[in-house]
């Protein structure tokens, strides 16, 4: 009666085992290593974290060797070519990570293939978290390359010569899928194998390095960092433009320094707090809110020479000739040229005609008589006339030098008045002069940095 092949493989595996010590190093000589071919197959990235500089990933780890006391005639035990055993049953080669952040690895107890030649293969699913130094300079147009090494933990070079998996780099790191994440993008990836020397030791240490060099997608932090930031940086020259006395202009500078000040601490938060490197995006930010406080300091020294007026006196000739004739043109603010003048309606004055009269002959008789008394009366009311002609000549006269005194009185309070209100003007043509110049200013630094710092 045959043997059922479940007892064939169950005898397989006692006599493979019956004497069979994990501990220890297989090998035909003890001088030659045990030669292990060592992959990584890239399933997904988790996390690429600023705040800690690890890089998340989960990952196949493929590793194979030969040991020569798993070795089977397969003839002897009803053809079977291999067996899967616990990991803890054989010897491994004892690869880890060697920039591993976890306190342990945490690989499963995936079973071990073994075949009858001899030759194990163990592949294990891992997450891993590594170290990854991040370079934010370029954010969020920046790319990372992260690096991992596994090396075995207790022997040598001359005990275990760490190989690449089928021998090329392209078997040795695969990718399970080109796309594996939202927000990076796998430009490169790569595997090798040094030798490294340790004063310590005389022995060679080979390890196998994994590169792995990631491009973010930027398009979600332009959105949200670098748009409003350009937006907010373009307003703070503009606001210049509002009149220099419009409590509009201080409100609106308030609003853009705050709006800038809430944009550093949104990108605080997606940044680490403490980094060697300066985002450009950060230098942006800062330089946008410096150029915020200037404009704030510019708009109270326009409005200073704005409200300036008769206290400090007229505009000397000096600025007046460089603001007011030279730089007025210059900056676009054109000359007063126009002055409207109300149409005046004239009014003329006509002389009133006398009224006429006609007399017919013998409409009137008087006689002699009635002349003489006539002429009598008129003496009279022409010597009363004369007494009261030089009272009233001298009364006109005291009126007159009072009119002509308060008119000079009038006319110097107009004239100090006039004076007073060119130097208001001239003040505030200096001042909306100032503004302009500091405008085209604050406009061609603002997009030379923006050029300069974000290209």
């Amino acid at each position: 009666m045959s043997e059922l092949p479940i007892y064939t493989e169950q005898r397989l595996v006692e006599d493979l085992f019956k004497n069979y010590e994990p501990s220890v190093r297989p090998y035909f000589n003890r001088s030659e290593p045990v030669h292990t071919s060592f992959g990584v197959t890239l399933v997904n990235i988790l996390e690429l974290n600023h705040a800690t500089e690890t890089l998340d990933t989960y990952l196949l780890l493929r590793q194979s060797w030969h040991d020569v006391r798993l070795q089977w005639n397969m003839t002897q035990y009803a053809g079977v070519t291999d067996i899967k055993v616990h990991p803890a049953r054989v010897w491994k080669p004892d690869i880890v990570s060697y920039d591993n952040v976890e306190s342990d690895m945490n690989m499963q107890d995936s079973m071990v293939v073994a075949y009858f030649t001899g030759h194990l293969i163990w592949i294990t699913p891992l997450r891993l978290r590594t170290t990854c130094r991040v370079d934010l300079r370029n954010f969020p147009f920046d790319e990372q390359t992260c690096s991992m090494y596994f090396a075995s933990w207790v022997y040598n070079g001359h005990e275990v010569n760490l190989t690449l998996w089928g021998g090329q780099e392209s078997t040795a790191f695969k990718l399970k899928s080109e796309s594996m994440n939202k927000e990076w993008e796998i430009v490169s990836h790569g595997a090798k194998v040094r030798y490294q020397m340790y004063p310590c030791c005389k022995e060679p240490f080979p390890d196998l390095v994994v590169t792995l060099t990631l491009r973010r997608h930027p398009m979600y932090y332009v959105h949200v960092f670098i748009v409003p930031a350009l937006l907010i940086g373009l307003l703070i020259p503009f606001h210049m433009l509002l009149p220099p006395d419009s409590c509009e202009r201080m409100t609106l500078g308030s609003i853009l320094l705050a709006s800038l000040l809430l944009l550093i601490l949104k990108l605080q938060d997606a940044l680490p707090n403490a980094h060697s490197q300066l985002p450009a995006i950060g230098l942006f930010y800062t330089l946008s809110l410096v150029w915020a406080c200037l404009a704030m300091l510019s708009s109270i020294l326009v409005l200073n020479l704005h409200s300036r007026g008769p206290r400090r006196g007229k505009v000397p000739d000096t600025i007046r000739w460089i603001f007011l004739r030279s730089l007025k043109r210059l900056v676009c603010l054109g000359s007063d040229t126009y002055y409207p003048i109300n149409d005046l309606e004239t009014i003329s004055m006509r002389g009133l005609d006398q009224p006429k009269t006609s007399l017919t002959p013998g409409s009137v008789s008087t006689d002699r008589r009635d002349l003489q008394q006539q002429q009598q009366q008129q003496q009279t009311c022409v010597g009363d006339l004369t007494r009261s002609a030089a009272t009233t000549t001298a009364k006109l006269e005291r009126e007159v030098e009072e009119i002509s005194r308060q008119l000079h009185v009038m006319g110097v309070r107009a004239h100090v008045q006039d004076a007073r209100a060119d130097a208001v003007n001239e003040w505030r043509l200096v001042a909306l002069v100032v503004d302009r110049i500091l405008f085209f200013l604050f406009l061609f630094v603002y997009l030379m940095c923006a050029v300069i710092v974000l290209a």
